[in-house]
Formats: structure tokens, sequence, C-alpha cells
């Protein structure tokens, strides 16, 4: 019978630990201690990073420059693809903040950032995104971004990428992008910019910008190459 190296990984709520045999001898393991936070309320850490926000005003006076009834504010929150434990945290925190601050709740939208990947279906927007309590409150506010259709053309990068974005987002009056730094096995990150490309980029900007990971200059320069 085969053992193994003892390296347990959580995988949702099971630990896998049968990976490497220990006939492998040639095999360094690196532990990472525990991560411990130094805050233990979130709501009150969160309401003083959105007070003092790093090269950003306040979040209060934000909203009340740029917002004006009838204007749409715009959360942007991973698909189906990601955990999406943060947008369960963080969504109803901002938005009952946004109330707050007098916003209508029929001006403040929810966009998944699905990228070129299948639209999630009512069901799996309410059990594998926002969750249940989420989606009675807000399930009706979620929009859909479709890469082949809403689109609109706002330049050309560097690279000579075209840049063809959602017209729901560009046509926001602020942009609320709720993401984590994950490891992602294929691209080496998922989240942070990537909400926005591909997240709610066109086909065309999916397809000529993805595969500048296997770019052996891009590559070096960002890691993705040793």
């Amino acid at each position: 019978m085969t053992s193994y190296h003892s390296t347990p990984l959580k995988y949702g709520d099971t630990v896998i630990d049968e990976f490497i045999p220990k006939d492998v001898t040639d095999l360094t393991v690196l532990r990472v201690d525990e991560y411990t936070p130094d805050f233990t309320d979130l709501k009150t850490k969160l309401n003083q990073v959105l007070d003092s926000p790093i090269g950003s005003k306040p979040f209060n006076d934000l909203v009340k420059e740029i917002y004006s009834e009838g204007k749409r504010i715009l959360f942007m929150i991973d698909d189906k693809t990601r955990p999406n434990v943060h947008t369960k945290i963080l969504l109803p925190l901002i938005a009952e903040r946004l109330l707050t601050l007098g916003v209508l709740k029929s001006d403040i939208k929810i966009i998944i950032s699905s990228g070129s990947h299948a639209l999630a279906s009512p069901e799996e927007i309410e059990t594998r995104i926002l969750g249940p309590d989420i989606y009675k409150i807000w399930g009706n506010s979620v929009l859909d971004h479709n890469c082949d259709e809403g689109n609109k053309n706002v330049g050309t990068t560097s690279r000579g990428t075209p840049i063809w974005i959602d017209e729901q987002v560009l046509e926001s009056c602020l942009l609320i992008p709720l993401s984590d730094s994950e490891y992602h096995y294929f691209a080496g990150q998922a989240g942070t910019v990537k909400l926005f490309c591909p997240g709610v980029a066109g086909r065309e900007t999916i397809r000529i910008n993805h595969p500048r990971m296997f770019d052996l200059v891009f590559g070096d320069r960002y890691g993705f190459h040793t």
C-alpha cells in the first residue's frame, strides 16, 4: 500500500493529503505559519479603510460628489468559477453604507465579471455567487456581462490590443470591484484587475490579451516563467 508525505490541502470542507508518495525523497515541503489578522471586527476595519482610503477621497465624499438620482453605482464581482467568499462578506456592508448615504436601491447594480465564461443561471447566482440571503435582497439587481454583445471600443493598448469594455460598466458613475488575489492553476493569478480584463471585456480583447501569459518577455517580467 502506497504511503504519502504529509502535505494536507483544504478543498472546500475536505482535506486532501495523498499527493506525493514517500518513495519520492528529493523533496522539500514548505509550511506557512498560521495567519493571524491584525483586526477582529471586519465592519469597523472596513469603515476605517473607506474613511481613509489610499490615493482617493473618503468614500462618503466621493459618492456625494459623483452620484445623483438615476445614475448607476455598479458592484463588480467574480463569476461562478470563483469561491466569492469576499463577495458575500463585503457586498452587504458596502451596499448598506451606500443606502445610508441616500443612494437609491434601484441605482445600485451588480455585474458578474464572467469574461468569456458561460453565464450563470439564476440558481447559480443564488447558490454559488451571492448566497441565498443576499440574493433575496439583490437578486433583481444583477446584470450579466456578455463578451459578444453590448461592448464598446475605447481604444487600443500600446501592445496593439483593442479595448472592448461592457457598456454597462462604462455608463456607471462609480465602480466598486469586490475581489481578492487567488492562485490560479493555469494563469498564475485570479482576481484583482482581472475583474476588468477579461472580466467585463469583449471577446476580441480577451482573445488577444489572454495568450500574453505565454509571451516570454511578459512572462519573465511578471513571474510566469522561471
